[in-house]
């Protein structure tokens, strides 16, 4: 049996980084995905001519100088084919029919919204001051600081909400500032301060997507691994973490044995850590759903006979049902290992993590109680739609469109709120047509909607179930159409669509009610929602979205400082700082 240095569970943008700035350092690593794929939410999946991402939309701060781009250019990412978004409008905001353009660079972004706020000039230059003042001060995340300092006075401390109305006096513009942040939950009661502005301000500096999809990033970072003498090992599905004299010494996973079987998705025992929303193998349900309507919409009579990587979901081969249980005779096709290592990195939610601890001497019931009773925020629904060709001109921005006064609402799970909010993001064409093959359009979604379908799994959740995606994803057709040119005949311009709700993002990728943005952090509470990597098992860390920010950027820093758990900031940092 072969003995690592460190063992990740989960291949997502966390696992796969810590992965990267271990084995740059000498370090055997192994990381560990129960799929066949790696990635997370940065993977990808092909119907017919049309390439979809699971969750990567697009990023921020990307620019030379800019703190993504330190980041990409350390992890070797800034090779693959970034395209630059619109300067002068990389976001849009429609707000009861009326447009709002985000424009790159402070400067540019305060007198853009100036033209229509003019009465709020000097408030914009102050906001923009201020996102320009934190984006300077990101790493500095890496300098310890005390607790006092975290929990009282930072940024972490502050509410968001609080500080747009006390900086804002225009209710109008502090909704238009906020309308770009389905990127979050915009609870004005919890969100930190610095949760908003580190996000926001990200996207202002530069905003930019990936031609070919995100899956580039995974196979990037694997392919890193594999060459600084790592191992990634996909179809591992870890099912116990075992404790022995006070540290955690083994991962036992479960693996195709005999080459009949397969870890499907739909087991809830690790996926993605990057906290969008996705999972590494398309994150759609075999569910023959027809999304064909009265309306003329054509749909797709069997949307998922596979996942995106060519395994059969549950009902189709899989040892797994949508809830994480072996389906009876499972083991007789699957292989047991145990990969033991000194230390142990999770990139899957908290909960899930001490799930697989079974027994412990460390582990207290009051720290599982705890973690386990941790707020998540809502979820999303997804429709990737498949457009004909020559129909729907690329644009390349994307448009969030509202149908209320107030964008700070939605955190709270009411009637009105449901299927009046979106945003529409565009797929770069890969030939450099002028039009574009397909849109993701996304909206929150709340677990009160699909609550009777609980108990379900993936594939044989009923005929009223696909009902009701079917009339969720003509609800947000409706919404968007008017405002997406060659949209607007939306029944003659689809070619097929796919759904995916929150059980989807649940059942393939274990995280607790299919929450889009990991635990909830709440600056009234930072002590218990503004996790650590540290875990009471003294060689056990966590990493991904749970622990401090969300997104592509907050997955990318929470790497090294779960990393410096192990060989320290200043070696975790060499070559970044």
């Amino acid at each position: 049996m072969e003995k690592y240095d460190v063992v990740i569970i989960g291949s997502g943008l966390g696992g796969l980084q810590c992965g990267y700035i271990l084995s740059k350092h000498g370090l055997k690593v192994c990381v560990l995905e129960k799929n066949d794929r790696t990635g997370g939410c940065i993977q990808t999946f092909r119907r017919g001519k049309c390439l979809f991402d699971t969750g990567f939309h697009y990023v921020g701060g990307l620019d030379d100088g800019q703190p993504l781009h330190r980041l990409f250019s350390y992890f070797g990412l800034m090779d693959l084919p970034w395209q630059r978004m619109d300067e002068d409008g990389f976001d849009e905001v429609v707000l009861r029919g009326r447009s709002y353009m985000f424009a790159n660079g402070y400067e540019r972004f305060a007198a853009t919204l100036s033209e229509q706020f003019p009465h709020q000039r000097e408030n914009l230059r102050r906001y923009a001051a201020f996102l320009r003042s934190v984006s300077d001060n990101i790493f500095g995340s890496f300098v310890k600081r005390s607790e006092d300092d975290v929990y009282g006075t930072s940024l972490f401390a502050r509410s968001a909400y609080d500080y747009l109305t006390s900086t804002i006096d225009d209710p109008l513009l502090r909704n238009v500032l906020s309308g770009t942040s389905l990127k979050m939950e915009l609870d004005p009661r919890t969100l930190p301060l610095y949760v908003f502005a580190q996000i926001n301000s990200s996207f202002i500096q530069s905003a930019w997507r990936l031609r070919g999809g995100g899956s580039q990033i995974a196979a990037s970072l694997v392919k890193s691994i594999e060459k600084n003498g790592g191992t990634v090992r996909r179809n591992a599905c870890v099912t116990r973490l075992v404790e022995e004299h006070g540290r955690i010494v083994a991962a036992e996973i479960i693996s195709p044995g005999n080459g009949n079987g397969s870890l499907g998705n739909g087991s809830g025992l690790h996926g993605n850590d990057n906290g969008l929303h996705g999972n590494d193998n398309g994150l759609h349900e075999n569910d023959n759903d027809r999304h064909g309507s009265d309306n003329g919409l054509q749909g797709n009579d069997n949307s998922l006979p596979e996942n995106g990587s060519g395994l059969r979901e549950n009902g189709n081969g899989s040892p797994e049902n949508g809830n994480g249980l072996l389906q009876p005779g499972a083991l007789q096709k699957l292989g047991t290992e145990r990969v033991e290592a000194g230390y142990f990195i999770s990139g899957i939610h908290p909960a899930a993590t001490l799930s697989l601890i079974t027994e412990s001497a460390i582990i207290r019931n009051i720290y599982r109680k705890r973690i386990n009773n941790l707020p998540c925020t809502y979820g999303m629904f997804t429709a990737n739609i498949a457009l004909k060709e020559n129909s729907v001109p690329y644009l390349n921005r994307n448009i969030y469109v509202y149908n209320t006064d107030d964008v700070w609402q939605y955190a709270v799970c009411k009637p009105e709120n449901v299927n009046t909010c979106a945003l529409v993001s565009f797929q770069p064409p890969a030939d450099g047509s002028p039009y574009t093959r397909n849109v993701d359009i996304l909206t929150p979604m709340y677990w009160p909607e699909i609550e009777r379908w609980a108990d379900t799994a993936v594939g044989r959740r009923g005929d009223d179930y696909l009902s009701y995606k079917r009339q969720k994803m003509e609800a947000c057709l409706r919404l968007v159409s008017g405002h997406i040119p060659g949209l607007e005949d939306a029944g003659n311009v689809i070619e097929k669509a796919y759904t995916s709700t929150m059980l989807t993002y649940r059942d393939y990728t274990g995280t607790p009610f299919g929450s889009a943005y990991g635990i909830r952090k709440n600056c009234e509470q930072l002590m218990t929602t503004l996790l650590s990597p540290r875990t009471p098992e003294p060689n056990l860390f966590l990493t991904g979205q749970n622990l401090n920010l969300h997104g592509i950027l907050g997955v990318s820093m929470t790497s090294f400082l779960t990393c410096a758990e192990i060989i320290g900031m200043d070696k975790a940092t060499e070559g970044l700082l």
